[in-house]
Formats: structure tokens, sequence, C-alpha cells
């Protein structure tokens, strides 16, 4: 169930995951009328391998609350509000209205709301086993609120820091989860994250809360669950037996910042062959990663280059997104692109955390015919890395208008992959040797038709040369 020091892991309960096999009828799922759950027992929280409804006690009376089913396809959940749940701090619409909220700002730990609206009174009878079908009427209402989100097949076990990094995401995006346990836990293990479900206990939070660090956002969390449940309840650890701040907790965290390589997408991607597998170094009050590379030589000289206010730029092989981080700075739109898609997840979940607009997509220059056109296209020490040089250098220079290139005189690229037992495995890609900077410049302008070399801004360290090249006006 659960490790020592940093290896916690939450056990997700069989009974709250809706079983991959049996799936519940909702039939038209483009209106959502004549949707059934399979007949089910009315009793406090009763549940079914395809649905569940909640059932709660009001002086001495059922009253029925609420009620959840999968699409014949597997791939929605509709949730069905019969009447609001007088513990509850949001009524259905204000739930939607949160999920939407966190999905207009990208937030990658969220589920995805495909839709709300209600639901005649009618539809909904049918639906319901006789014994529940009589809590309708009571209601006195003809129309019930519901939302449909995007189905997430869950692991059963979610690791802690995967758990507070989804939790980190969130406030960062302004939005305090409030009910943070294992019924309310989802893991993509696709994707290696962490989504919170039922937003019934959300508020939205201060900017001065927002911008608490991890660990005094983590007691800010404790001291709400002490004013929000009785006295002695404890916090929300409570609900994750065996799970100890002392112990499990506080290792992942480090001068107030959450350690990101403890995360699952970390730990997966494979981007560096270096011993700590970790790239770039985060230096932030909430989070951090120790890598093997900043930005403290190149930022120096990137100051001396000019960016547009709203320049669009492409940074490919963006790691976690250091270079990304300081072009949003500039001012610029910027787009991160990188071969691993584990190293992508991150990315976009550290830019939502540090308050960073941007996007990021995993891509494989190889792989793709064109790019999308940009102003410009950032190429720092990874050209090499591909394995068809002279082919991308054309898809390059026919998408954008400037490139920056950090590069050495002479360069030996490696590339990741996944061997047949499932074992990264890096091979040799492209390779280049020149006899000093004119030869560099001049082999560029070859890789790069119609492109010349504007300006050597300067060196960024371990033989490194920083070049700005640009488009030939004919």
């Amino acid at each position: 169930m659960f490790g020592f020091m940093n290896k916690y892991e939450a056990r997700l309960p069989e009974d709250e995951l809706i079983s991959e096999g049996a799936i519940c009828s909702i039939g038209d799922l483009g209106n959502w009328y004549g949707f059934s759950w399979d007949k089910i027992p009315a009793r406090e929280y009763s549940k079914a391998p395809s649905g569940w409804f909640d059932v709660a006690k009001l002086e001495g009376a059922d009253l029925l609350v609420s009620g959840v089913a999968r699409s014949e396809d597997g791939q929605r959940v509709i949730k069905v509000e019969f009447t609001p749940h007088y513990r509850k701090k949001n009524d259905l619409l204000r739930e939607s209205d949160i999920i939407a909220e966190l999905n207009a700002a990208g937030c990658v730990s969220a589920p995805q709301l495909l839709s709300k609206g209600e639901l005649p009174i009618d539809s909904i009878r049918q639906a319901l086993p006789g014994e529940l079908a009589c809590h309708l009427d009571s209601a006195g209402i003809s129309t019930f609120r519901y939302l449909t989100m995007q189905y997430v097949k869950s692991a059963s076990k979610v690791p802690l820091a995967d758990i507070l990094v989804a939790v980190l995401e969130q406030k960062s995006l302004g939005i305090y989860h409030g009910d943070v346990k294992p019924a309310n836990l989802r893991f993509d293990d696709t994707r290696g994250v962490c989504i919170l479900i039922d937003y019934d206990q959300a508020t939205q939070l201060s900017t001065d809360v927002k911008k608490l660090n991890a660990e005094d956002y983590l007691k800010w969390c404790d001291d709400q669950d002490k004013l929000m449940y009785p006295p002695g309840s404890g916090t929300w650890r409570r609900h994750f037996k065996g799970l100890s701040q002392r112990l499990h907790v506080a290792p992942l965290l480090k001068s107030g910042a959450f350690n990101l390589a403890q995360t699952t997408p970390y730990k997966r991607q494979a981007t560096t062959n270096t011993k700590t597998g970790v790239y770039h170094t985060i230096r932030h009050p909430i989070v951090f990663a120790d890598g093997v590379r900043d930005l403290d030589d190149r930022s120096t000289l990137l100051d001396q280059v000019e960016f547009s206010e709203g320049e669009t730029v492409l940074d490919v092989g963006c790691n976690a997104g250091l270079l990304v981080h300081y072009l949003a700075g500039r001012g610029c739109r910027p787009t991160g692109i990188e071969l691993d898609p584990s190293i992508v997840v991150s990315a976009q979940m550290v830019a939502n955390i540090i308050g960073v607009t941007a996007s990021f997509f995993s891509q494989d220059l190889d792989e793709v015919a064109t790019l999308e056109p940009f102003d410009t296209i950032c190429l720092f020490s990874v050209i090499h890395h591909t394995s068809k040089l002279e082919e991308n250098g054309r898809k390059i220079a026919a998408a954008c208008k400037r490139i920056l290139i950090e590069c050495r005189l002479a360069e030996h690229g490696k590339k990741p992959y996944v061997d047949a037992n499932g074992k990264v495995r890096w091979m040799k890609t492209s390779v280049w040797a020149y006899s000093n900077e004119n030869a560099l410049f001049t082999g560029l302008s070859k890789i790069f038709p119609g492109f010349t070399v504007e300006k050597r801004i300067g060196e960024s360290g371990k033989g490194r040369i920083l070049i700005e090249m640009k488009k030939i006006l004919l």
C-alpha cells in the first residue's frame, strides 16, 4: 500500500472506481436523454459496477442527491444533481464552472468538461430504479442539472508526489480542491498524472494564497480542514492510511519548494544521458528540480537579442521549459516541442504552477513533414540530436524568419529510443566538425537554406556559441 519516505502511494478503493468492464447504458450521447443506470438499491452512497447514487440522510429521511454513470462507449461520465447536498459548498452548476475555469487555464490535473445543462424529469424517472424514482417527485422541480466529463481510466494506485503536484498546479490556477481523498483521485497512467475530481467542496483562492510556496500552502490546506471539520478530525492526510507529514510529505520539500524529480513524468522522461536524468535546473519558491543545465549563462546573452511584443517563438527541444519561461517574460508568445512526452506533461504543469502562459507539445522533428510558421525558432544544443539534419534544416528554414541557434564547432548527437525490452537506449544521430567559426557559419547557412548569420551573440559555456541567423530578403 505504501513504502517509506517519498515512496508513499495512495491506494484507490476499488468500490470507488467504476469498473472497466461493466458500462451502463446512457443512450444518445448527443442530447443525453434516455440514459439509464443499472438497478441499484437505495442506500447511503450506493454503488454499482457501472455507476452509483449518493443518498444522504436529512432529518431521518433519505434524500437523493446525485448520480454518476458512464457512457456506452466508455469515454464519458455523466453526473446528475437531484438535490444540492446540504454539506457541500457548491452545487453542480458551480462545480462545472470551476472545472471549466481550470480547463480554460490549461490545467493538466483537472478532468475535461464536455458539456453541462439540464435533463427533464421524465427522462430521469425512466432511468431510475423504482425505489429511487419516488424521490424525484418530492423534489418539486421538472429539470435536473447535469455535467459530462471525459472518463479517465485510472490505475489502482497514485504516488503521493503526483497528488501534491496536482494540488499545487490547481493552487496556482486559483482553485483549492478542498476534498483530497482516495475517492476523489484518478491516476492517468498513460501520462503519469493525478487527476482531481469532484469539486463540490472547492473554493476560489485569493492572490496571496496563490503565491504561497509549496510548504506554506500545504500548511494552509491543513488549517482549512481543521476549520471545516469538527475538532480532532485531523487534516486531509487522515484519508490516506499511514501517510505521515514527517516521513512522506516533508522529504518531497526543500526550502519550501516541491521536488519535481519525484513525480511520475519526471521519473519516466528520458531527455538527457546524465546520472540523475534531469536536464533543466528549476529554481522557484513553489517547485524545484536539480538538473545539469540552467539559463544563467544564456540569459545574459539573450538579453542582447531583440524580441517584439507578441512575437511567436518556437523552442525545439524545450525540455522542462526554461527558455520558454524566459521568452514569456520578454513578452513573446512561446511554444515548446520536445521528443519525450513525459517531460512535456511536466513542462505544462510547471508553467501553470509558476504562472507562465505557454503551450507544450510532444513532437519528433525527424517525423514531421512541416512545422507551423513562427517568427523565430530557437535551436539550443538540439539540432544535431536529430537524425535528418539537412531535411530538418529545410523544414525550419521554411517555417520562420529568424533562427537562434546554440552549438559548438564540433557536435556529436544522440537520441533516445526504447528497445524491445522497454529499456531506454541512445543512438547516434548527426555529426559535424568545423575548423573555425567562419566555417561553422558557412555550414549553418547550408543547413538552413536562405538564411545567413546576422550576429555572433557570444559564448554560452562549454564551447557553445549563440548565433542569430536571419532569412535573406530577395
